[in-house]
């Protein structure tokens, strides 16, 4: 990683003139993600991480700029007052022991509906061996809308003299998370009961008995990959490491430097059952 900083070019500028006469090696800049799969039930499904990674160039320092990340699909990071975003920007992998906001870690700001933007960033070119990289984590996006099969796809833009040039970075996969059935009560087949109007069931928890009733049928929810299920956040995940996988609602959490709210899921993974058209008088029991 990028060792020099800011101060250390100043103490010797003097010298700029032996250090331009260096061998300046080609500036390239490639991004990578999961990607992983997107549910596409989900409101606000987090996106793999999208990071780039540049080396090369000739160093120099640069005036801060603003890093712009559109998705295809809508963003529900959630915000905070002036449009503050939990989508987090890690410069340099960001060491949880030396974490500074504003200087290696930075919030983003929902800029539209599809895009946020990060704002005060040193974009430069990192010099001859030398690597700087930008992963922007704890994106999420509204897949409720969108097909299964739909590629979740990133474009990063920047707003100065030093670019980033990368292509469009795929960061998910809209994927069907499950399979529902309604099952016999021994679980061995799927079953639709159909109950007759003139025939009683559960009769005595319906008139309030403490008896116990008999099960008529089960639900069964089946994920259809692994992580379809998620807690809300793992033992280990605060302070997070940049790049592990936690299998949880959380993305990237670090509640010292960013708070309590970024990349915090409020639950682990819901399921729903929705009955429908239930006449009047019936009850149903779970």
């Amino acid at each position: 990683m990028n060792k020099r900083v800011l101060p250390f070019v100043l103490a010797f500028a003097s010298f700029a003139g032996i250090a331009a006469a260096q061998t300046a090696s080609s500036y390239s800049c490639g991004a990578v993600a999961g990607p992983q799969p997107i549910r596409s039930e989900g409101i606000a499904e987090y996106t793999a991480d999208i990071v780039i990674v540049c080396t090369g160039g000739s160093f120099s320092t640069t005036s801060p700029q603003s890093l712009t990340v559109t998705l295809n699909a809508n963003i529900t990071s959630r915000v905070g007052q002036s449009n503050t975003s939990e989508a987090t920007l890690l410069i340099d992998e960001a060491p949880s022991n030396s974490r500074l906001e504003g200087f290696n870690i930075f919030r983003g700001v929902q800029a539209t509906p599809n895009s946020v933007r990060f704002d005060f960033v040193g974009v430069f070119q990192p010099g001859s061996g030398q690597t700087r990289i930008y992963r922007f984590s704890n994106i999420r996006v509204d897949a409720s809308q969108l097909p299964p099969g739909t590629p979740i796809q990133a474009l990063v833009t920047t707003t100065g003299s030093t670019t980033l040039p990368v292509s469009t970075v795929t960061a998910g996969i809209v994927q069907q998370p499950q399979a529902f059935a309604v099952r016999t009560c021994d679980d061995s087949q799927s079953s639709f009961v159909n109950f007759l109007q003139s025939a009683s069931q559960n009769a005595g928890l319906a008139s309030g008995s403490s008896t116990t009733g008999s099960i008529q049928f089960n639900v069964r929810f089946s994920g259809n990959f692994v992580g379809a299920y998620r807690r809300s956040i793992a033992p280990d995940q605060n302070p997070s490491v940049p790049g592990i996988q936690y299998n949880s609602e959380s993305d990237f959490v670090d509640t010292v430097v960013l708070g309590s709210i970024p990349g915090v899921a409020t639950q682990g993974t819901r399921l729903m059952s929705r009955f429908n058209n239930i006449p009047a008088g019936v009850r149903l029991f779970v």
